[in-house]
């Protein structure tokens, strides 16, 4: 039983790193160059997908060969898409500059009511 596992781990292995030749990688960045944090970048229409990490920088491992469209968005900022090829062997370098929302929020008003409240009676966690 050992001797038929350890064959196909070695076959699942060799399959993956032909795969893991097609990794577009890059940067999220806005339009002064400082880098885009936990920006969300993928595939539309597919899991392939990851986030940019705290310098903006983003790999998306194993996809097909062929043309597609990777969408990147962020909170605050206009979504983006950029075509791509992916080749056969394609360790592609994309710089994704992304442009910020005019009609951002200048102004939040947070209003409420006064009430008694007993600690027993709230929902929420009450400190006295």
């Amino acid at each position: 039983m050992i001797t038929l596992f350890l064959p196909l781990v070695l076959v699942l292995d060799f399959n993956s790193d032909l795969e893991s030749d097609r990794e577009p990688a890059g940067q999220n960045i806005n339009s002064i160059k400082e880098p885009l944090s936990f920006a969300a970048i993928g595939i539309p229409n597919t899991s392939l997908s990851t986030f940019s990490d705290s310098a903006g920088n983003f790999l998306i491992p194993n996809i097909p060969v062929g043309r597609h469209k990777i969408k990147s968005s962020q909170v605050g900022y206009v979504s983006k898409e950029v075509e791509i090829y992916i080749h056969e062997a394609t360790k592609e370098k994309l710089n994704i500059v992304m442009e910020e929302m005019e009609n951002s929020l200048e102004e939040v008003v947070v209003t409420g009511t006064m009430q008694e409240s007993y600690k027993m009676e709230s929902v929420t966690p009450v400190e006295i």
